[in-house]
C-alpha cells in the first residue's frame, strides 16, 4: 500500500470530468509499484520491465503477453497500459491490492503459472482463477473504503464519451398491431372487373405475400414481305447480272473413256541389275 500512501487521498479524489486521475498521479503511482522486484518481469514470461497490466488479476504483462490476454476478451482479462491509458481511482486501488508476487504464489499452490513445478499456464477460465479474482476484488473493496474511494467498477472503464460510442444505428420502431391490415384486392393490383366479380360471388382471400407481377405472354413477330418487292426480285440468274454461271465445254465421248479404262494395266518395269564389282588389281 506504499503506492497509495505516496499518492495520498487528496490526489486520488482529484479526478477530471471523466472520472480519471491526472497523468502525473498515475505515473507516480505505477513508478512506485513497478520498483518492486516481483513486478519487474512479466507474469507470464521472463520478459523484463512490463508496461501493460491486467486489471482483472492485478498483474503486470509484457507487450506480447498483453496481446494474448486481449484475445481472451475483456470479460476474462481487462488489459491497460500504465503509460498510455487513463485510470480511475478504484482501478489504481485494484492494482495496489494485486501484484505479480501475490498472483504467482496463489497459482503456484494450484500447479499453475511459470513458478509451478509443472509449468502449466494459468487457465483464466478455471474455478481457481475465478476464486483468485473474487479474493482480489474483496481486498480492493476494503482498500476503497479505507481511502474513501467509490468502488463503482474496478474492471472495465473506458475513456469514451457516450456520444462517441454511437455508431449511427437507429433503434427499431415498433409498429402497433392495430395499424396492420391486409391490402384490398384493388390495391393488390387486380383489375376492377375482377374485383367486382369477386365481390358478387365470394369474399376474396388476400394473403400477406406481395402479388407477383402479371406475366407477359411471349409473342413471335412474323414479318410479311411486300408483294411488290417479291415480284421485283429475280428468282434466277439474269443475263448480264453480277451472278452469272460460267459456261463449260463438256465435249467428250463416254465410249472412249470406257475403252481406255478396260485396257489391261502395263507390266511393271524390271528392277535394274546390280553392278558387277571391278576386278582387284594384280599384286
Amino acid at each position: 500500500m506504499e503506492a497509495l500512501e505516496a499518492v495520498g487521498k487528496e490526489k486520488l479524489s482529484a479526478v477530471n470530468e471523466k472520472g480519471f486521475v491526472p497523468d502525473e498521479v498515475r505515473n507516480t503511482f505505477f513508478r512506485k509499484l513497478r520498483m518492486k522486484s516481483e513486478n519487474r518481469s512479466c507474469f507470464e514470461c521472463p520478459n523484463r520491465n512490463p508496461t501493460w497490466i491486467s486489471l482483472t488479476y492485478g498483474i503486470y504483462l509484457c507487450l506480447e503477453c498483453s496481446g494474448e490476454h486481449r484475445r481472451k476478451g475483456v470479460h476474462i482479462s481487462f488489459v491497460r497500459s500504465v503509460e498510455l491509458d487513463s485510470f480511475a481511482p478504484e482501478q489504481m486501488v485494484q492494482m495496489a491490492a494485486g501484484g505479480n508476487g501475490k498472483a504467482l504464489d496463489f497459482f503456484k499452490g494450484n500447479e499453475m503459472g511459470k513458478l509451478s513445478s509443472s509449468g502449466r499456464p494459468v487457465d483464466y477460465t478455471s474455478k481457481v482463477a475465478q476464486r483468485y479474482k473474487a479474493q482480489l476484488d474483496a481486498e480492493a473493496k476494503k482498500l476503497c473504503e479505507k481511502y474513501n474511494v467509490s468502488a463503482k467498477s474496478s474492471q472495465v472503464k473506458f475513456e469514451v464519451k457516450p456520444e462517441e460510442a454511437d455508431f449511427g444505428f437507429d433503434a427499431p420502431t415498433k409498429v402497433p398491431s392495430n395499424t396492420l391490415s391486409a391490402p384490398s384486392p384493388k390495391d393488390a393490383g387486380y383489375p376492377e372487373e375482377e374485383v367486382l366479380q369477386r365481390g358478387k360471388s365470394a369474399p376474396a382471400v388476400v394473403t400477406h405475400t406481395k402479388p407477383s407481377a402479371p406475366s407477359v405472354p411471349h409473342s413471335h413477330v412474323v414479318r410479311k414481305a411486300d408483294p411488290a418487292v417479291i415480284a421485283a426480285k429475280p428468282t434466277g440468274f439474269v443475263p448480264g447480272g453480277k451472278q452469272m454461271a460460267k459456261e463449260i465445254d463438256f465435249d467428250f465421248d463416254f465410249d472412249d473413256l470406257e475403252t481406255e479404262a478396260s485396257k489391261p494395266k502395263p507390266a511393271p518395269a524390271p528392277a535394274p541389275a546390280a553392278p558387277t564389282p571391278a576386278p582387284a588389281p594384280a599384286p
